[in-house]
């Protein structure tokens, strides 16, 4: 156990606990729960259900007024200098909101840059400096919190009790507490027929980098475009990325290192060929440092749902030319998505529980750093989520990627996962169960998941954006059924995920097909035969209302802010009667959020055309700084049998709306040749644009391309 000085470091230190929930004088805690255990006794933190204690800044902050009446303290505040006094028959504290000192009897102390604030009307200060200025010890472990008049040590099973006490998450202990639980066991010896297609893998972490050049080329300043993402912040792995002297791409089934500095001079410096059915899914690159996910297929089991293992391997390509496996990592299961911050990597996956032969098999685990062979998940370690009536396990992974010898951390609930929203300290993963869709939050601290608590919304999501959290609330739109016909809803959740508002019934027989977060406001697109964009004020969470809205043809799958006033929709175009009739984009003006306008349109193709784009935000290419937008389209014409992919580069601006510069495609002469009446081009289907130091760089499944910015003329390309 380390001990770290008062008022010098706020880290948050992980010790062990009593076993005894009802140790004399201390309380104890829970991040999210508004339930305390005082003296062993269960009690509210108050009246107020959102009050509770709170994860914000990297620091856990702890309700003023509870903690200190339970501690004998008196509380007086004065409105008119928001100073607060706490005083007990032997010490004074005294402190204002918002400010960054705190004096002791007397004595002053900095916070070391941290504040009080107030939520909910109720003062807070973090969790070390408060408790040990009123003479008390912290204790923390995973979200629990006990305060008291001595540091106390007990076995893991006294954290899990009270844990359970507070948050209801239970240990699931052993396979006899988990078949009490689940609904069904799939019997791969009954109810399925093992199918010869599937294929193995191995799932190891050795690289198998192919040479192809002596040398890298020089790092020199670059300008270079980002993937796409939700969240600043909040990395997103894609099949491209750049760091403007090479790009890292998924293609042909391995990772390819192209060096493109210059782009006259395109060369593949490597080759980090996959192992025996294996797949690379997705990538992140950072500096020298490229991480990989696969998905691994194992030919030894007869489970026909096909769980893959998922595989992450972490490579030093200091040397472009050479890439060196640092660090591997497998689970079993789906790969659900994945999220980064700064050095932290976090995955997340689905598994099936199954049963071969009688014996109920569990997914497996392996750090290849730290272990020989794959182990299966320690039930002593797993929980059931609040929701108990999935069949599979959904699973955390936190990775640091910097740092080999740090072993990864997986924590594995009874539980399931379809899409999940991250921002800086929260992490919210989706479950569908019958017609609701229960919401699971995690707290994120410097690679710890914690788990937080749960909330439950009708009907269900269309993806990502149709979550967003803002000023610590989380707000959520969804499609649901009342009385058998479609509904869409805008829900708000504070901290404690406690439902503080919404607006139902939006756009009756219509669904959602898209939602964007912009501050206080939200923008939504239902359909069913014309494109109905809504605008949302959130800026009172227990009061959301409809601002205004604007009925159009067509759709947008996918909307993105340019600013306060304007944002982009791509979709698709259709006539009145809601017949599609090809792919769509168009700039919003929403100055005047009553009467939102279609400010400037384009369309593109006809019946048929199709993009990344419409169902990929990763897709699109946008650098307001340069008056650039870009994505990939098959474009079809009058003669649906034709089809063109290329991409699309446009100049764009609020003032001007789009000018069309030109198209790059990778089609050929050959290609043509061999095409016939209805042309087909499987390969050279553009999936992804990337500009660096002036250059557009176009990737399909089997060729990069250079051409200029300034006049999209071609430069140069490699085939792969």
């Amino acid at each position: 156990m380390k001990k770290i000085a008062l008022f010098i470091i706020l880290a948050l230190v992980a010790l062990m606990l009593p076993v005894t929930s009802g140790a004399s004088e201390d309380i104890v805690l829970y991040l999210g729960s508004n339930t305390a255990l005082v003296s062993g006794k269960e009690k509210a933190i108050d009246t107020d259900k959102s009050v509770i204690p709170v994860f914000k800044d990297a620091t856990v902050y702890i309700p003023v007024r509870f903690i200190a009446e339970s501690f004998g303290f008196t509380v007086n505040y004065s409105e008119e200098t928001e100073q607060i006094d706490l005083e007990s028959t032997d010490k004074k504290v005294v402190f204002r909101v918002g400010e960054n000192e705190i004096s002791v009897d007397g004595t002053s102390y900095n916070l070391n840059g941290k504040v009080s604030f107030v939520y909910q009307n109720r003062s807070y200060l973090p969790l070390r400096v408060f408790s040990e200025a009123i003479g008390k010890k912290v204790c923390y472990d995973k979200g629990l919190i006990i305060i008291g008049n001595e540091e106390k040590k007990a076995d893991e099973s006294g954290l899990d009790v009270l844990r359970n006490k507070l948050t209801g998450l239970e240990i699931i202990g052993s396979k006899e507490n988990l078949l009490k639980k689940i609904p069904y066991v799939l019997d791969v010896d009954v109810d399925i027929e093992y199918s010869s297609a599937v294929g193995g893998g191995s799932g190891g972490g050795k690289s198998s980098a192919t040479v192809q050049n002596s040398s890298a080329v020089p790092e020199v300043s670059a300008d270079f475009s980002e993937t796409n993402i939700q969240v600043k912040g909040v990395d997103e792995a894609d099949i491209i990325k750049t760091d403007g002297n090479y790009i890292y791409s998924v293609q042909k089934g391995n990772v390819n290192i192209i060096s493109i500095n210059p782009a006259s001079d395109m060369k593949l410096s490597s080759v980090i060929k996959s192992e025996e059915n294996e797949t690379p899914i997705e990538l992140y690159a950072d500096g020298d440092i490229l991480t990989v996910i696969y998905s691994v297929y194992d030919k030894n089991t007869k489970r026909f749902y096909a769980d893959n293992k998922i595989k992450c391997s972490i490579f030093d390509i200091s040397d472009r030319t050479y890439p060196k496996v640092s660090h591997s990592y497998t689970t079993d299961g789906n790969y659900v998505s994945s999220r980064k911050i700064a050095d932290n990597l976090y995955i997340i996956t689905t598994a099936h529980i199954w049963k071969e032969k009688g014996e109920i098999k569990l997914p497996c685990i392996r750090d290849f750093n730290f272990e020989k062979e794959e182990k299966e998940i320690n039930l002593n370690k797993c929980y059931f989520l609040p929701e108990k009536n999935y069949n599979s396990f959904v699973t955390v992974s936190s990775v640091n990627v910097t740092k080999p010898d740090k072993k990864v951390q997986s924590q594995s609930y009874l539980g399931n996962g379809q899409e999940i929203y991250m921002s800086s300290e929260s992490l919210y993963i989706s479950a569908q169960t019958g017609l609701k869709t229960n919401i699971y939050k995690f707290i994120l601290d410097n690679g710890n998941v914690i788990y937080n608590t749960k909330a439950t919304v009708p009907g269900t999501l269309v993806n990502q954006f149709s979550m967003d959290e803002f000023n610590g609330n989380f707000r959520i739109a969804t499609t649901y059924r009342e009385n058998g016909t479609l509904m869409n809803g805008m829900f708000i959740f504070d901290r404690a995920m406690i439902e503080r508002g919404s607006v139902t019934e939006i756009a009756p027989t219509e669904q959602i097909y898209s939602v964007r977060f912009v501050g206080n406001k939200a923008y939504m697109v239902t359909f069913r035969n014309t494109d109905p964009l809504f605008v949302l004020d959130l800026g009172d969470i227990d009061n959301p209302k409809i601002l205004g809205k604007l009925k159009i043809p067509g759709y947008s799958t996918y909307l993105h802010p340019v600013d306060e006033n304007n944002i982009l929709g791509f979709g698709m175009d259709a006539d009145e009667n809601g017949t599609l009739s090809g792919m769509k984009m168009a700039l919003f003006d929403v100055s005047e959020v009553e009467n939102p306008k279609q400010k400037f349109v384009e369309k593109i193709g006809e019946r048929n055309t199709s993009s990344p784009l419409i169902n990929n935000h990763k897709a699109l290419l946008y650098m307001p700084g340069k008056n650039l937008l870009a994505f990939p389209v098959n474009e079809y014409n009058k003669h649906s049998t034709e089809s063109r992919p290329v991409a699309k580069i446009y100049s764009f601006d609020i003032e001007r709306g789009f000018d069309l510069r030109g198209e790059i495609h990778h089609i050929d002469e050959e290609d043509i040749l061999k095409s016939g009446d209805n042309y087909y081009f499987p390969h050279r289907e553009i999936e992804r644009i990337i500009y660096a130091n002036d250059s557009l760089f176009t990737i399909s499944s089997k060729k990069i391309q250079s051409d200029k910015f300034e006049d999209l003329k071609f430069i140069s390309d490699i085939e792969l």
